[in-house]
């Protein structure tokens, strides 16, 4: 039986790109300012996508991790898949993901996240979530559509880790993570 677990990223975070209507000219999701909208991803009753559980964050730091080469660190784990929801912007863009164990590199995978405004994949990634417009700083633009996708990475065997480190790619967002594991 497969068990998730959402991770906490409350102190990850360091980037807005969620905003409710009254605060657009808060968004930083790409170089123009632009922003999902916050009444909807935020009022999301059950956030699982495909089954498995993810966590969002709303608050005044952020609501999602902008790669800066930066680690998340871990209660040591137990994993045979990672569940990201993000996207890029910009583009669709990819970039190697490393778990490590104390320091050690115990797996590198690929994490693939296609543009926000894009309608379909570019990758093997799918729609999370989709939404009729976007936010940008002069209000609501309902010429483009924006989406937050879902990339599974699925390790060939467990693999146990502490950390979580990310390369330095400022146009890809992560909003929720969530281990996958199996019954022993």
């Amino acid at each position: 039986m497969k068990t998730y677990q959402p991770l906490t990223l409350n102190d990850y975070v360091n980037n807005r790109g969620i905003t409710y209507q009254n605060e657009y000219e808060n968004g930083q999701l790409t170089i123009g300012g632009a922003s999902l909208p916050a009444e909807l991803i935020m009022n999301v009753k059950n956030a699982a996508v495909e089954g498995i559980p993810f966590h969002f964050i709303y608050q005044d730091q952020g609501d999602n991790i902008e790669l800066e080469g930066q680690s998340i660190h871990l209660p040591t784990l137990e994993a045979e898949a990672l569940h990201v929801v993000g996207c890029s912007s910009n583009g669709n863009l990819y970039e190697e993901i490393t778990l490590l164990r104390e320091g050690n590199v115990v797996c590198e995978s690929r994490l693939s996240l296609t543009d926000v405004i894009e309608r379909e994949p570019a990758f093997n990634d799918r729609v999370a979530y989709a939404f009729d417009y976007i936010h940008t700083v002069a209000g609501i633009n309902h010429h483009l559509t924006s989406s937050l996708w879902l990339d599974s990475l699925t390790f060939s065997q467990k693999v146990v880790f502490d950390e979580i480190r990310f390369q330095d790619n400022p146009f890809m967002h992560i909003f929720a993570m969530t281990i996958q594991q199996s019954g022993h």
